[in-house]
Parts: C-alpha cells; structure tokens; sequence
C-alpha cells in the first residue's frame, strides 16, 4: 500500500481565491485489473481551471513522485499536454520527474500529466494503490485526489485447456501511402527481429536460449510451442530508420526502454493462437538540426585603447587579436559568439536547448546573457529558442557574451569554446542526423612583436648597405691615388 509520500506532486501558484474553481481526476485505463511483472501501468492526473475570473495556475515543474513498492517508472514516458495541444515529453529519473519551463494553465484550459510504470519482478502479490496531491495553492489547503487501484498477481501463468500449446504469429509491413491501413499491396518487411517476454523475462527455449524469430521476406514471424498466458512481442526496429504508422492495424506502440524507443506489443493467450500480432511502420524523413558557433567580434580595451575586430559566418572561426607587448597584461577582452541552428533536413522541430562548454579562461555574466545560465557542471545552458518552431530550410540564432583578461600567461594561447544542441523535439520522434550539431570557435590573444622587428631589420640592412658602400669607395679612392703616384 501507499504511505504518505507516496503521490504526485504538483508545485503550483495561482490567483484564485478557492479552489472550487478546479476540477481534477486522477485516473488508470486498467485501474482494478490484475496485473503482474513487465505489466505496464499507466496514470493520468487531469486538472482543469473552469475559473471565470481569469485566474491562472503555474506548475512549476517540481514532480515528485514515490510509486508503490514493486512498480519502477519507465524513463522518457512522463508527457504532458495543455488542451488539445502537442504531447510534450519531460525528464524522469529514479521516481522523480520534472517539466522543464513549468506549465501555465489558463482560465478554461485543461492540462493532462502521464507517466508510465512497470511492474517489476520482485514486486508482491496484492493491491497497490496511488493518488495525487496538488500542493501550494494560495488562500487554500492542498488536495488529494482519488486513489486508483490495482492488483499484482505473482501467477504469470492463465490456465488453458489441458495441455494444449499455442501460437503468436504476425507481418511487418510499410505503410507507404500513409492511410494507416495493411493493404495487398503494402510491401512487407523482412529481417526484422522478434523477441517475446514472459513474467519480466525474456522466454528461452529448453538450452536457455532466448527465442527469437526473424521476419520472413513476406513479414511473416511466428513463435509456436507457447503455454497460455500474458506475452509481450519485442520488435527490434531500427528507429532511426522507421517509426510507427498512425493507424490503428498496427498492436504494437511505441515505449521507451534502457535509454532507447522500443515497439512492442502485448499479447494474453487463453485458448486460441494470437494470429494478428502486426506492427505497421513509415520510413523516417530526415530531422537535421545544424549547429554552427562562430565569433562575430572581439573588443579588447588596455592602455593603448579600445579595439575590436568584426568576423562573419564565413571567417568567425579563428580569431587571432595582436596586442602590443607591453601593453598585454591586464588586457580585458569581451567576445561575443554567434551560434546559428539551421534545419537541414525534411521535418520541422524545436530545439529545447543549447550547451555551451565555456572554457574556465572564460566569464559569464546572466546580465549580458538574457536566457542563458549556468548549469552544476559548470557548462552553459540557453533556452531562448524553445518554443520556436523551425522549419526545413530555416535558421535560428543565439548570441552569448563571454569575457576574459588577458595575462601573459595567454600569450599565444588558443580559447577553444565549444557548443553544441543539447536537446530538441520533433512530432515523429526522429533522432536527429549525427555530426554536424556540435561546433566550434577559436579566439588567440598574441604579442604585436612581427611588426616592429620586421621595423628594426630593415633599418639595420640599410645601415650595412651604406656601411659597405661607403667602404668600398673610400677603398677605390686610395687604391687609385696610389697607383698615380
């Protein structure tokens, strides 16, 4: 069972004067079913503001969340959606959560927050219940939602007729058209693994193999032998490649595990073969979200002045700033960077973040740097563009302001700063394309000496030319006014 801790926490603010201005239900689509290890739980917290005084509610993105004993969230399954808006996706550790940027919610709008648990294997049999707290709300006392119920059953098997086995068979096929449906002409998809899981675990033949079919040149898989119970079909789909059809042929759905999107499809066998396991697949567009960094101008300031230098996305690469000698140290120096993103590829996306691994020779200032900041390892975050759409073909541009002073120490050193995409979203949920989202820029602070040593081996040539002139013809003279003597 539950202890006190164990809910959904929702940090808010609001304007509201009572909460009977909300309405909130904490729901299961298989709540008071039975269920056992590899079972997947889902919850749905909705919250609604039907407030008419225009009052808002912000959650702030602070969930905790202690599950019942023997469940374990799946990473990368809490999402939440503001009216009949996109899903977002937010970031889950071990039984805690959080929604980056927080949620505002509206007078009349309406939020839905789900998260995916697992039934583990060495969870107990017995009811286990859970509910939500939404704490924080001015003027009024938290609430408690209803709790939802289930039960976990340590019997993995469901008693058949007699003896009998049975069969779990089905097609890949490549929704090329789009309409979601498996039609004759639909080509078929071979080479696809299949693997099915049983109580937690992988099933295995009598050597302790696990089984594993391979789909046929006509899609075809199949796995016979199979005493009734729950089965779940794990298709190894090469997700960059492909990614579910929006049809409803298709069993399996997309789920995220060990880090990774995998599709799968759950299967109960009572007394008949499963025959129709099918998983519908589209060939992923390119999601290519460029990053390019480049220094768009240098100003140094010392006691012989202020001077900047200007580069454009063509030469703002490689800096190299000429200081004088003696006029290097404690020289300050201000560099702005330029760091553009550019959709190169064939589906839109947002990129939710940029990294920037300041060098430590480098300071940064929030005051210069409006959504920028520090994160605990000391690298810099921007999330300036996060809610900008960015088409195929179109480009967004970031500006960050580092500082430096210049010592004689860095004399001749290269400060290397690097950036890179940290983290972005698109409607498919398409990785995006690998080597070409990180760059980097150059700036060298050096000592203006070429100039005047080029100065001062001039002169000095000169002086021996005209030394060895002037020798030569002192040298003819007195030869010549011997020889007329």
């Amino acid at each position: 069972m539950l202890g006190e801790d164990n809910e959904i926490r929702l940090e808010t603010t609001t304007r509201m004067e009572s909460p009977k201005n909300l309405v909130y239900e904490f729901t299961s689509p298989n709540a008071g079913e039975i269920v056992s290890a590899g079972d997947i739980i889902e919850y749905v917290l909705t919250i609604t503001n039907i407030g008419e005084s225009g009052a808002d509610i912000r959650i702030n993105g602070q969930i905790a969340d202690v599950l019942p004993e023997g469940l374990i969230i799946i990473p990368g399954t809490l999402s939440y959606r503001v009216n009949d808006g996109e899903d977002t996706l937010a970031m889950a550790g071990f039984n805690r959560m959080s929604v980056p940027g927080g949620v505002q919610l509206e007078q009349h709008d309406t939020v839905e927050v789900r998260i995916m648990a697992e039934v583990m294997e060495e969870a107990e049999e017995g009811e286990i219940s859970k509910s939500a707290r939404i704490t924080e709300i001015v003027h009024h006392d938290e609430i408690i939602t209803n709790s939802v119920s289930h039960i976990i059953s340590t019997e993995n098997e469901i008693e058949g007729p007699g003896d009998e086995l049975f069969t779990i068979s089905g097609i890949a096929w490549l929704d090329e058209n789009g309409d979601g449906l498996m039609g004759e002409n639909d080509t078929r998809i071979a080479n696809i693994p299949v693997r099915i899981r049983k109580g937690g675990a992988f099933v295995t033949d009598s050597e302790g193999r696990e089984l594993e079919a391979i789909t046929d040149n006509q899609g075809r898989f199949e796995f016979t032998g199979l005493e009734p119970g729950s089965y779940i079909v794990v298709f190894g789909v090469d997700t960059s490649i492909y990614r579910l059809t929006s049809g409803n042929v298709s069993r399996a759905i997309s789920v995220p595990e060990g880090g990774r999107i995998i599709f799968r499809a759950d299967v109960t066998i009572v007394d008949a073969n499963a025959t129709n396991v099918h998983i519908g697949l589209v060939e992923n567009e390119v999601f290519d979200l460029a990053l390019n960094k480049y220094i768009s101008r240098v100003t140094i300031r010392n006691e012989d002045g202020e001077t900047h230098l200007d580069r454009d996305n063509v030469t703002g690469n490689f800096v190299r700033m000429d200081i004088r000698a003696r006029a290097i140290q404690g020289t300050a120096a201000v560099i702005n960077y330029r760091i553009v993103v550019t959709n190169e590829g064939e589906v839109a996306g947002n990129v939710k973040s940029i990294i920037d691994y300041m060098p430590p020779t480098l300071i940064f200032s929030s005051e210069l740097n409006p959504n920028w900041h520090r994160n605990t390892d000391g690298n810099l975050i921007y999330t300036g563009m996060a809610d900008e759409r960015i088409l195929p073909g179109e480009s967004r541009t970031a500006n960050l302001v580092l500082t430096t002073t210049v010592t004689t120490a860095l004399q001749g050193y290269s400060i290397v700063n690097a950036a890179a995409i940290h983290e972005y979203e698109n409607d498919n949920g398409i990785a995006n394309a690998k080597g070409n989202d990180r760059s980097e820029a150059t700036v060298q602070f050096a000592v203006a000496t070429g100039g005047v040593a080029m100065y001062v081996s001039i002169v000095i040539a000169c002086m021996v030319i005209l030394s060895a002139g002037i020798y030569f013809i002192n040298k003819k003279v007195l030869v010549t006014g011997r020889g007329d003597a």
